[in-house]
Formats: structure tokens, C-alpha cells, sequence
């Protein structure tokens, strides 16, 4: 049996407080002044070689009433911890490796919104803004080759890969001296954010420069998945870069239904085609290390958002969906290959503790990996295996 070693990333560093010296009598309730003492950790992102772990930490002035996220990096072995952004304003936030892992991208609000940075970090140098975006961009992935980045944004019907266009209309917008809006559908606002006209696409902007390429011109409602209903970014690349999949709603009675598909675009352009036809969820599409198989979370209860999750796998080139943890009394959350294809990982909540399980894509025993058991109850969230699959990362 493989033995896994962990390195363990502290979701939050804590601020020790004299108490044990005060006794049970001397022991207070926590403040709020003290809360924001806390510093949360969070955007795990495990270099390709192993050898370092990307992150990122929050720190709160309660005197301020502001908050600032910054970049980390510390190595695998616990040694080297350092800082590696400097923002005069905005935070920088959701690290991400290249492909060689010479590089670290990331996003920061310095200026408009989101925008994606990259950090030369082998060769050294000050981190450079990737593209300017209008109004920002809401997350990236690098494709295989590292030429290139899919990212999802938020543009105008009819705009295309105009970004002027998207930048006159978000001006007229501003200069508006009415700000009340018309809806003539719903759903008209998600939660306290009210829809605007302008709809969620999918880019690819190559890192030699140019125009983004809007990759999914046709879709009438945003391209992927609410973020409250997600458990993590809903796209993929296939290990070719020929194909990106990704989950997400066009139904037209947006506000009642819950029937979230799987799609798939060439990521040069084109048709955008619906993979799964489940009447319920499908969400999350992961692709094998090998481009073979496609992986997912869904449900089976159309219309029923609190539904139970199952872990799904298909032939990408067709055939029937099977289930993996059908027998399983536990709803399926974010899903990863292990990176030789031998092994699928996902989250799931059993008894009050977030557990990592696994279990073979063939089917068969599923096996908890990072539970109460060997590393302690709790939440084991975020978790990443190294390329050998000799370590995990994860926050606890």
C-alpha cells in the first residue's frame, strides 16, 4: 500500500493569547478586536516539481474597518516561508503555477477590478499585468503548453472580443444619472448583487500578447456555474489543449431551475456542445492525465438543490455514465485525478468533518484518505497531491 506523507498549511494563524497563565478564571470570550487578529490562509496552489506551495493570507485592520490579501510561498519541507507580493493597493489573491513552474500567476485588484499578474519567480523580476481586462476577470487556468490562459469574465451581449466595446458600455453605464434597472425575467439578482445586461464568457488570451478570443460568443446566460452552488473552478482542459469542458445553466427559467450541464468547447473556438443530458446537475468536469476520461459531480433529483452528489465517469469519446459512490451515504463535493490517472480524489462531509476519500475509476472500495482518523477531526479542505503522489498539501 502506498504511504502518503502531508504537509499541513494552517487555515488560519493564530494570534496566541496569554490565557494559560491566567487560569480558568482569567479565561474571557473572544472579541471581535481579536478575531480580526487572525490571519486566514487560503489559495493552496502546489508547484508541478513538489517543491513549493503557493498561498495566500489575510490580514485585517480593525482600526482601518479594510482588509489585504497577499501572495506567500513555503517550501515543501516547511523551510523558506517568504512574501512574494507587495501591493501598494488592492489585494492579490488565487496563485497559480505555470506548467514548468518557472512562473506564478495571480490575481490582483490594483487596478480595474481582477486582473491576472504574472511573477516570474525561477528567474526573479517584479510581477507584470497579464491583460487589462474591463471590469476584471473572475478566475484563469494556464493552458498545458503555458502559452496561454483560459479565463472567465464578464462582457456584453454583442461585444465579442471587442474590449473597447465593453469599455464604452461600462462607461455609458456610469455616466447613467438613473441607476434604476428594468427586469423583464427573472432571475433579476443573486443574492445582493443585481444582473447588470452583462453576461459571464470564457476567453483565452495567449501570453505573446493580442486581443482575448471570446470562446463562447453564443451563450445567452453566463457560462458557468453560480459560485455559491460550485465546489471549485468549473472548467477543465483536456491534457492535449484542444478542448476545454465546462458546467454551467442555460436554461431559460434561470431563477427555478437547477439543471446545470456539462459542455465543451475547442479552445481555439467554436460550437459550444452539450456533453451530459442529465435532468438534474452535472457540474465539475475533470479530465484524466491520459484525455481518456471524464470525471464529475451530479445529481439525480431534478430541481432539488440539496440533492446528493455522486462521483461520475464516462469514456470522453462516449458511452454510459457510471457512478462511483452510488452506495456511498455521502454527497460529493470538489473533485482531482490523482496525476498518474489511477485514482480519483473528492471531498465529502461525514459527521461534522470534511474527509478526502479515494477511490479507483473502475469503481470498487472507497477508501478515506484524510479524516479524523489519520490526521485528526476537523475540515481537510483544499487538498493537492504531489506529481509522484508520495504527498498531499491541504488546509485543516
Amino acid at each position: 500500500m502506498t504511504r502518503h506523507r502531508t504537509l499541513w498549511i494552517l487555515l488560519v494563524a493564530f494570534v496566541l493569547l496569554p490565557l494559560a497563565a491566567q487560569g480558568e478564571e482569567g479565561r474571557k470570550p473572544w472579541t471581535p478586536e481579536e478575531l480580526w487578529r487572525l490571519k486566514p490562509v487560503g489559495g493552496l496552489a502546489l508547484r508541478p516539481d513538489g517543491a513549493f506551495v503557493a498561498y495566500q493570507v489575510t490580514e485585517t485592520s480593525f482600526e482601518k474597518n479594510s482588509s489585504r490579501t497577499h501572495v506567500r510561498v513555503v517550501r515543501t519541507d516547511g523551510t523558506g516561508d517568504r512574501r512574494l507580493t507587495w501591493a501598494t493597493r488592492g489585494s492579490d489573491s488565487a496563485p497559480a503555477w505555470s506548467p514548468d513552474g518557472r512562473e506564478l500567476a495571480f490575481l490582483s485588484s490594483r487596478v480595474d477590478g481582477n486582473q491576472i499578474y504574472l511573477l516570474p519567480f525561477e528567474d526573479g523580476g517584479e510581477a507584470h499585468q497579464v491583460l487589462d481586462f474591463p471590469g476584471g476577470v473572475d478566475e484563469f487556468l494556464f493552458t498545458p503548453d503555458g502559452k496561454a490562459l483560459i479565463f472567465a469574465a464578464r462582457t456584453w451581449p454583442g461585444c465579442g472580443n471587442d474590449l473597447s466595446c465593453i469599455r464604452k458600455k461600462d462607461d455609458e453605464k456610469k455616466r447613467r444619472k438613473v441607476t434604476a434597472l428594468t427586469h423583464e425575467h427573472l432571475l433579476y439578482r443573486h443574492w445582493d448583487a443585481y444582473e447588470d445586461g452583462k453576461v459571464q464568457h470564457l476567453f483565452r488570451a495567449s501570453l505573446d500578447g493580442g486581443s482575448p478570443v471570446d470562446l463562447t460568443p453564443t451563450l445567452t446566460w453566463d457560462a458557468l456555474t453560480f459560485w455559491l452552488a460550485s465546489m471549485g473552478r468549473e472548467f477543465d482542459i483536456t491534457p492535449d489543449g484542444k478542448w476545454i469542458y465546462f458546467s454551467g445553466k442555460q436554461a431559460d427559467d434561470q431563477a427555478v431551475s437547477y439543471d446545470y450541464q456539462i459542455y465543451r468547447v475547442p479552445v481555439t473556438g467554436g460550437p459550444v456542445e452539450e456533453i451530459t443530458t442529465n435532468p438534474a446537475s452535472d457540474m465539475l468536469p475533470r479530465i484524466s492525465p491520459d484525455g481518456k476520461t471524464l470525471a464529475w459531480r451530479a445529481s439525480r433529483r431534478p430541481g432539488y438543490e440539496s440533492d446528493r452528489y455522486e462521483l461520475m465517469v464516462r469514456p470522453v469519446a462516449g458511452g454510459d455514465a457510471r457512478s462511483l459512490t452510488a452506495s456511498l451515504d455521502v454527497s460529493v463535493a470538489r473533485i482531482y485525478w490523482d496525476p498518474r490517472g489511477t485514482a480519483l480524489y473528492f471531498d465529502g462531509e461525514d459527521k461534522g468533518d470534511i474527509v478526502l476519500y479515494k477511490v479507483s475509476p473502475k469503481g470498487g472500495k472507497i477508501t478515506p484518505v484524510l479524516d479524523g482518523e489519520k490526521t485528526g477531526r476537523g475540515c481537510h479542505v483544499s487538498s493537492q497531491i504531489s506529481k509522484d503522489g508520495k504527498f498531499f498539501t491541504f488546509m485543516y
